[in-house]
């Protein structure tokens, strides 16, 4: 299977450190984690703001 994308929109940094780890991270079939991170919006999704879940 070749390389796959998840987009994830989190709060903060700890957020998403936390989301990584103890969700993604523990997924069947994840061998290397590499994470990019916009620092600046070029142009507006247009699906925000998502519903919050916990």
């Amino acid at each position: 299977m070749g390389l796959q994308v998840l987009q994830v929109v989190a709060q903060d940094l700890d957020t998403y450190a936390d989301f990584a780890m103890t969700v993604i991270r523990r997924l069947p079939g994840i061998k290397f984690m590499q994470t990019t991170f916009t620092l600046k919006e070029v142009k507006s999704p247009t699906a925000w703001p998502l519903p919050r879940q916990r």
